[in-house]
């Protein structure tokens, strides 16, 4: 079976710790190999599945990666995770989604582009006193701006503006309790595998590693566990993986994302993990 574990241009072989499963899958007996999702050279027609891993960037072409994945259903190719949850996935509105469907996600609301409120008008539109505003389309904290109630500037002002140019933007309730660590929960074929905490530096409230953040393997409690694998499950997503990323507080779990596109899944932190996502792929192709 040919498989390709779709990359971008910035990373044509993998990034070092998403290696680690296109080398259990060689070892498991199959042919598989990196591809950049949008090389003109590459026949994906080739391939019998496509995973979608290091395709970072995608957000800044999505009109170009939504034509990519139609043409893999043209093609008749079977992708990881499926395009429709994938296009779903791309814009952050599916966080209201989740919210409508009672998952835990912090107070949110959706500006459109059109919306000419000032910053200070939108950002008290909730009940809380400061809150985080996100480009929909976007990844790795790029644009992500944090307001206090009736402390907006000029500067801020006008970042604001630049955001809605180009996307909707979310208006978020801001969790101080992110500056303990906001935990990934990594789930293969909708099984909890593993999890890793992100603890921004002092100062910080993003937790990227290029800004500064801290990364390192933890182990759930049962009951920890426990709660996590409830609010996976309310997600209602039926997929090879995912990565479940929220806060503790006081009231319980926030629902930060739910990754399914391109998510880090850290198998670098866990010994095993690559072999159990390979696993996980054999489960679900089994049952097709």
């Amino acid at each position: 079976m040919h498989i390709a574990l779709a990359t971008n241009q910035e990373y044509p072989n993998l990034l070092e710790g998403e290696v680690l499963p296109l080398e259990a899958f060689s070892k498991a007996g199959y042919d598989a190999e990196p591809a950049v999702w949008n090389d003109p050279s590459v026949d994906w027609g080739q391939f019998g599945h496509i995973i979608i891993r290091c395709c970072w960037g995608y957000h800044r072409k999505v009109e170009e990666f939504y034509s990519w994945l139609d043409k893999l259903g043209a093609l008749g190719v079977t992708v990881h995770n499926p395009p429709e949850i994938v296009r779903w996935n791309s814009h952050k509105r599916y966080l209201l989604d989740l919210q409508s469907m009672g998952l835990p996600v912090p107070e949110t609301t959706l500006v459109s582009r059109s919306d000419a409120r000032p910053l200070q008008e939108t950002s008290g539109s909730l009940s809380c006193d400061q809150v985080v505003i996100k480009p929909c389309y976007g990844a790795s904290s790029q644009g992500v701006m944090k307001v206090v109630r009736g402390e907006t500037s000029e500067e801020s002002e006008a970042q604001y503006r630049r955001l809605l140019r180009s996307s909707e933007v979310l208006v978020q309730e801001f969790l101080p309790e992110i500056a303990q660590g906001e935990t990934s929960a990594v789930f293969f074929n909708n099984h909890f595998s593993h999890a890793v905490v992100k603890v921004p530096k002092t100062g910080e409230f993003r937790t990227n590693y290029d800004l500064g953040g801290t990364e390192h393997a933890v182990t759930l409690s049962t009951e920890q566990k426990a709660r996590v694998e409830r609010v996976y499950a309310q997600c209602k997503q039926d997929v090879l993986y995912a990565r479940l990323d929220f806060v503790e507080t006081a009231k319980g779990i926030r629902l930060m994302e739910l990754e399914l596109i391109e998510p880090y899944l850290f198998f670098d932190y866990q010994e095993g993990a690559a072999d159990g996502f390979v696993k996980a792929f054999e489960q679900r192709i089994e049952r097709k």
